[in-house]
């Protein structure tokens, strides 16, 4: 087990952060899943699409709080802050990481 963030968290982070479209969806398999508030969205477009919403609707950044890596999962607990109700949170991004890429995500309370 391993309680350093990995390479690819950091960057998720930098490019969450940065509201960088390109370099987020780049962290990322071309097939990969991300679950997010009931909704579940698939490859590039989709997620491309899913982030851009997110940053133009709730400004979200994302303080790193927790991590720990087992294989190929990887659970990060991030403080989220943005123009939402009840900002800020702290929610857990369960990850399943496969040649340095993200071919899972799930976020959760």
């Amino acid at each position: 087990m391993n309680t350093e963030p990995t390479p690819v968290i950091t960057r998720f982070i930098e490019a969450m952060n940065a509201q960088d479209g390109a370099a987020f969806v780049t962290l990322f398999t071309p097939a990969a899943i991300v679950h997010d508030e009931g909704h579940t969205h698939q490859g590039h477009p989709e997620i491309q699409a899913w982030i851009e919403k997110a940053w133009s609707s709730y400004s979200p950044k994302v303080e790193l709080r927790d991590v720990l890596t087992a294989g190929p999962s990887t659970v990060f607990a991030g403080e989220v802050s943005g123009s939402f109700d009840g900002s800020p949170i702290v929610l857990k991004h369960h990850l399943t990481i496969a040649d340095d890429l993200i071919t899972e995500l799930q976020i959760a309370p």
